[in-house]
Formats: C-alpha cells, structure tokens, sequence
C-alpha cells in the first residue's frame, strides 16, 4: 500500500507473478483488503481530516 498525503491518494499493490501490480486506488471512501479470510477495511476519508 501506497499513501500520498500531500495529493491525497492510496494505492494498493499485490504480487503477482513477481511483480507488483496495482489493484485499487482511492481517494476516499473504504478500501477494502482481504487477507487470508479477514477482511481489512481502510476509511480513507478519515484519515485526510488528521491532517
């Protein structure tokens, strides 16, 4: 996972045939990530008004 704060932006990457490749990328709302059955939720919006 990739954070700018200064454009606020997240991107989420994952490897995949030894490359990383994109997957998602947000301005706000929730990301989801799942994990070996647990999902993550990340609320990006949230994390812009600590700035």
């Amino acid at each position: 996972m990739m954070v700018d704060y200064k454009i606020q932006k997240v991107k989420l990457y994952k490897l995949i045939d030894g490359k990383y490749q994109k997957i998602a990328e947000e301005i706000d709302g929730v990301m989801e990530l799942n994990f070996k059955g647990c999902t993550l939720e990340f609320h990006i919006d949230r994390w812009w008004r600590v700035l």
